[in-house]
Order: structure tokens, then sequence, then C-alpha cells
């Protein structure tokens, strides 16, 4: 299904059965990027599975955007499918700095915040000077050479030949990115915010996923950021890069699966609390006929 929402593009794939379960891809990715985990992923949620503007079957995206303004999409899109009450998020990487916006914005929107591999800091100066750089690269017609190489170096070097088919797809995934897009996409990511501060004035239970050998969103910065974020626990996939749904897929699923079924739980009771007090508050009602 295709959506065009304050004028960009999205590609929207729906499949599975459970809780509503939003799914953002990263940078040069689609939401093929989740193929292998696909069917799993669809026995325990209803997963609403987005391609964003500028990648995948969504098309180009030909002005410039912030995460904040694709959060803002978000929950449009969540409205135009006709969900009612609060979803789980999951997002890699920069698909994850859409849904911390998400939350910081609109927070009722969401049940639970799962960022895999996302960096939760603000952008530096020095990760601003490497966009920029990258931007020029772009600029020359040279973002086939970077997709060559960041995308094998962002799994874990015992993982690169395992998995070396799903990585050359990744790669010509990534090739239908047009210029103008790719453009974009960087100077949104060049001013990522840090939502934390905003993230923490509601209880929204956030599921940091993280691996050891990732070197886009580096651990050891992970769990030096940990503490900020108020209601958070962290996993670590012990043989992963920045990929874990990818290279450990069954560890992934579980302590996601883990996370949000603890979450639901928690909701039905506070429901359940919710509609007895409701009939408490009937029973005390008299009235004369």
């Amino acid at each position: 299904m295709y959506l065009n929402i304050n004028r960009r593009n999205y590609c929207v794939e729906e499949y599975g059965e459970g809780e509503v379960l939003l799914l953002l891809h990263g940078y040069m990715e689609s939401k093929k990027a989740f193929s292998s985990i696909k069917d799993k992923l669809g026995l325990q949620y209803r997963v609403i599975a987005v391609d964003l503007p500028g990648h995948g079957d969504a098309g180009e995206v030909d002005t410039p955007f912030s995460f904040d303004e694709l959060a803002a999409d978000m929950v449009m899109l969540l409205d135009y499918l006709k969900i009612e009450g609060r979803v789980h998020f999951a997002g890699h990487s920069m698909g994850g700095y859409v849904g911390q916006a998400m939350a910081a914005f609109y927070p009722n929107t969401l049940k639970s915040l799962n960022l895999i591999h996302s960096a939760t800091w603000a952008a530096s100066n020095e990760y601003k000077k490497l966009k920029e750089r990258e931007k020029k690269f772009v600029l020359k017609g040279k973002a086939s050479s970077i997709a060559r190489i960041s995308i094998p170096e962002s799994f874990a070097p015992n993982n690169r030949e395992r998995l070396r088919p799903i990585i050359d797809a990744m790669i010509d995934d990534s090739k239908i990115m047009s210029q103008t897009s790719l453009v974009h996409i960087i100077d949104a990511m060049k001013e990522r915010q840090s939502w934390f501060h905003l993230v923490n004035c509601y209880p929204i239970p956030v599921h940091i996923i993280a691996g050891k050998y990732d070197q886009v969103a580096p651990l050891n910065k992970l769990k030096e950021d940990l503490p900020n974020w108020r209601n958070s626990h962290m996993t670590v996939l012990e043989n992963s890069g920045h990929h874990g749904f990818i290279e450990e897929p069954e560890v992934f699923l579980y302590q996601l699966n883990q996370f949000t079924t603890q979450i639901d739980a928690h909701w039905k009771e506070r429901q359940k609390a919710k509609e007895g007090k409701k009939g408490m508050s009937n029973d005390s009602i008299k009235t004369d006929e």
C-alpha cells in the first residue's frame, strides 16, 4: 500500500496477527531488511512495516525533512489504518530516531519503544563532519561505493561470510536510492537530536537492543547513555554487529517478544483494574424508580 503523507511517500506492508508492532528499517535499507524474521514476527504481532521516504518502494524524497516530521507522519499513518490505542514500536538504527521522536511528542501512541542498534544521543560534531563527507561522495555519484563498504562492515566480522547472500541483497537494495533522496536523508541524520529528556516525562518502557560488535551504534556508547533513559532495559546480542535481527534472529526475537509480552500483561492488568474501579463507581450510584 502506497501513502502520501505531508507530501512524503511511504510504502506500507501489513502481516500477522496480535498486538500491533510498527516496524521501521534503517538507513539505506527497506522493510525487506526484516525478511528473514518476517514469518516469525507475524506469529506474534500484527506488523506494520514501512518503507520510509527515499527508501525501498517508497520512492524519492525530494524535499528536506526531520525525524520529528516523520514521527508526525507515522501518527497520521496509524490513524489512517484505524488503529486504536497504543502500539509497540521497533526501529532499526535510523528508524529508531523516528520512534524516539514519536515517544517524545506523541507518547500516547506507544506502548513500548524498542530501539534496535539505534543511537540514543544527539549527532556530534564529528558525526556531522563524517556525514558531510558522505554527502560529497553521494554528489559525486559514489553512493554505491559507500554501500559496498559500509554495509558489510556493519556486520560482526565472524558473520560476514556466513551472511554474504543477505549482505549482497542489501547492497543491491540500496542502489535504487536516488542522489536527491540520499542528500535529504543525510541532512536529516546530521540534525539528529537527543529526545530522552522529553521521553522521560512519560512512562514509556524503552528497550535498547545493542550488538557487542556494533561499530555504528557502539555498545560502550549505548551503555554510557543508558542512565539518561529513566524507564529503560538493555539487551546485548553477544554475536552481533549492527544487524542483530539478521545475525542472531532467534535471540533477537526472544528478547523482543519477552519485553513486549511483559508490557502487554501490564496493560491488561491496568485495564482490568480500571474496569473494576468503574464497576465499583456504578455500584455506588442509587436511583429511585
